[in-house]
């Protein structure tokens, strides 16, 4: 006689197996998860490494899109047959390359040499720096009657020599990986050139890539998606678009505002703060503070009244870039609240690193984009979602 199965014991033993064999291949993942981050994270640098001409084509393509149609447009502006509009558009391009590699190989023969000789400059002095900010300490803190009648002036002295080394450690070493990899352009030199020469035929040939990209996405979406989504993206195009060439733009102008200042000044290392100063502008809301930190201290060894004439003047230059630059240069606002605007900088931040910093707050836009037609998509009829 045939034993039957029965299958309700056999369901829970399948469940027990997968649901023990789960947990196995949990812990087994827990237990490496450093290596497999590492991992991870050396295969995605590795494939970033190779496809960066690419990258930096499509962004210097994206950055003068813009540039090209205005030069297009002026150059010949009744071009309505093809052969017109291509021969405006080699000209635009030729215009713009040979300005764009004029100005890159300038940078590199004057402005870099300047930047790492006063990196290496700074370099040489940090010790002095450390050991002046030390003595200030000791004798302004430390030795006060306060801490003194405390009793905490040795246990204050040993823990602020072990603060002021690390600290100290930290500055040169990041400062002497700053020199090696400024150092070192060869690569990045050799990339640029690659990318230059995909940007250009991305430029000329954009109408051929978008209508191309165009088919991709309806074939794979459905007509209805596809032309949502393709409407999506042209939105967060203007959002992004507008965000990072006025920004880039804002951030040259008070770059070069704060040099000439700090030059009048007499500040040591002027074009580097000032450099900084215009980086770090970049980021909405926290970017001109950080900037303001390094030529503010570096004026501070020299004397407290240049550290305070640098502050005036570094905030002069933020409230002339509030009243008159920021507005002329950032013709469209974001759409979000201040709340949101640093929401996109703190997390933008924590995911990677300042690059995130930049590009968060146009991200934030764009998420509010997309909520709002995700919201809208859901209130909306029947009727009105197949029309």
């Amino acid at each position: 006689m045939k034993r039957k199965i029965d299958w309700r014991y056999f369901k829970v033993c399948i469940y027990a197996f997968c649901t023990i064999a789960a947990l196995v291949l949990f812990v087994r993942v827990l237990s490496s998860f450093d290596n497999i981050v590492q991992s991870v994270h050396g295969a995605v640098s590795g494939f970033l490494a190779i496809i960066s001409p690419f990258i930096i084509g499509f962004v210097v393509a994206y950055l003068f899109n813009p540039v090209m149609k205005a030069l297009e447009s002026r150059i010949f502006p009744k071009a309505l047959d093809h052969k017109s509009r291509r021969r405006a558009r080699t000209i635009a391009l030729a215009i713009i390359y040979v300005v764009l590699i004029g100005t890159v190989a300038v940078t590199l023969i004057f402005t870099v040499p300047v930047v790492i000789k006063n990196v290496s400059d700074l370099v040489a002095v940090i010790p002095q720096y450390i050991d002046e900010a030390k003595n200030f300490l000791e004798t302004e803190v430390v030795q006060s009657d306060f801490v003194k009648n405390a009793g905490l002036d040795q246990s204050m002295e040993q823990e602020l020599g072990n603060q002021i080394g690390v600290v100290g450690v930290w500055i040169q070493s990041f400062f002497s990986n700053l020199v090696g990899g400024a150092i070192n352009v060869a690569q990045f030199i050799f990339k640029l050139v690659i990318g230059f020469t995909i940007s250009a035929y991305m430029l000329v040939s954009k109408e051929r890539i978008a209508k191309g990209l165009k088919r991709l996405v309806i074939a794979v979406l459905g007509r209805r998606r596809g032309e949502s989504l393709i409407d999506f993206f042209r939105d967060s195009d203007v959002i992004f678009g507008n965000f990072i060439r006025g920004r880039l733009l804002d951030s040259l102008i008070i770059g070069i505002l704060a040099i000439a200042a700090f030059w009048i000044l007499g500040l040591p290392y002027g074009f580097l703060m000032g450099v900084i100063v215009g980086i770090t502008n970049i980021v909405p809301y926290f970017g001109p503070f950080i900037g303001a930190v390094p030529p503010i201290i570096v004026a501070l060894f020299e004397s407290p009244g240049k550290a305070i004439a640098v502050g005036i003047v570094i905030l002069v230059i933020q409230q002339l870039d509030g009243a008159v630059i920021g507005p002329k240069t950032m013709s469209n606002k974001m759409g979000i609240s201040a709340f949101w605007v640093m929401i996109g900088v703190v997390v933008g931040g924590g995911l990677f690193g300042f690059v995130g910093m930049f590009i968060g707050v146009p991200l934030a836009a764009i998420f509010k984009l997309l909520m709002n037609r995700f919201i809208d998509n859901r209130l909306a009829g029947p009727e009105d979602m197949d029309k």
